[in-house]
């Protein structure tokens, strides 16, 4: 739906071009004026029309960013898979943490599971080593205490459990060409404890 308003835009656009050239041609070969107010109105009304249709697909096309909270547009998802070990020299771990330092300092964090390798920043990630899986930082996302305690158990405390948003299939989010797109992936990884996490610096 969004790629057919766009079509229909550029569509509009190519028929004013063509319309007022036209209006403005038959202006001086009839009435012989360069300038009629008139004209200038109609002018005006379409070019309005267009920037107002411009600004409305721009708004759902780039800014329409729904709360996670509305569940009429967002399809949310919670998978969780637990760690795989990983060893070195000294010890072993289930988390690499690589401090970077370039605008602002900020953790990458990679690790493990199953088949899969990961590589994700602080910005979309935690990791939680304490008594208790659910951090202040994860807070803010719908996970559930009482299903984390339940993978605490299962996985010995050493999982990551990834929640994903996506938007669903309905007009609103078709006119923003949304549909089906990541609109949030976030990262919780939970290790017993801080020593399960090897730091390195850059």
């Amino acid at each position: 739906m969004g790629i057919l308003v766009w079509l229909v835009l550029l569509g509009y656009l190519i028929f004013i071009s063509y319309h007022i050239r036209k209006r403005h041609l038959k202006m001086i070969v009839m009435q012989q004026k360069h300038f009629t107010w008139r004209t200038l109105g109609l002018d005006f009304l379409e070019i309005l029309i267009l920037l107002i249709g411009l600004f409305i697909q721009i708004q759902n096309s780039f800014f329409d960013n729904p709360s996670l909270t509305v569940k009429s547009q967002i399809e949310q998802s919670i998978e969780y898979k637990p760690l795989v070990l990983s060893s070195a020299s000294d010890r072993s771990y289930y988390v690499t943490s690589n401090s970077v330092q370039k605008k602002k300092l900020y953790q990458r964090y990679s690790f493990f599971t199953e088949g899969n390798q990961y590589s994700v920043t602080s910005d979309w990630a935690t990791i939680s080593d304490g008594s208790v899986a659910l951090n202040t930082v994860a807070q803010k996302l719908p996970y559930s205490k009482q299903v984390l305690a339940k993978y605490d158990t299962k996985y010995q405390k050493a999982y990551v459990a990834i929640y994903e948003a996506k938007y669903k299939n309905t007009w609103q989010n078709g006119l923003g060409l949304h549909v089906g797109r990541t609109a949030l992936r976030y990262y919780l990884i939970r290790v017993p404890d801080s020593t399960f996490v090897r730091e390195v610096k850059n």
